[in-house]
């Protein structure tokens, strides 16, 4: 991928089942050592049973000249999965969900927000799929 917005086209090493769209969680990305080499943010649409697309979107004050870009992704269906971890009897467990919500934030300066100037809105509450966890999760 470039910084010039170019869409990529990424296929999953296996398919999912026909009709299960799996959640995509892009992670950071590999970054070189070139001075031409800026940040930027992977952003994904478009994702089936088969694939994502995903694109390096660099802030408005980069250079936009930055080489191809590496990165890990997840991709899972909503719900729990357990992987163990080599050499040992535990396992560390990811869950995976998307959920509708129409609650907004809003700063106390914000004068063309939904609610009245200086209104904040609380944030929605979400509940996991899983059991209560022992130590507090970890969220990407």
């Amino acid at each position: 991928m470039t910084s010039a917005s170019v869409v990529t086209g990424i296929t999953f090493a296996k398919e999912f089942a026909t009709g299960k769209v799996p959640n995509v969680f892009p992670m950071t990305p590999e970054f070189g050592t070139g001075a031409a080499d800026s940040p930027c943010a992977i952003r994904i649409r478009d994702n089936d049973n088969v694939g994502f697309d995903a694109v390096c979107l660099e802030a408005v004050h980069e250079v936009r000249d930055s080489p191809a870009v590496n990165f890990n992704d997840i991709a899972m269906q909503s719900g729990t999965l357990n992987i163990p971890i080599v050499a040992s009897v535990t396992t560390v467990r990811l869950e995976s969900g998307c959920n509708t919500i129409s609650n907004h934030q809003f700063g106390t300066k914000c004068n063309n927000c939904l609610l009245a100037p200086g209104a904040i809105q609380s944030y929605g509450a979400q509940a996991f799929l899983s059991p209560t966890f022992t130590n507090p999760p970890v969220f990407f």
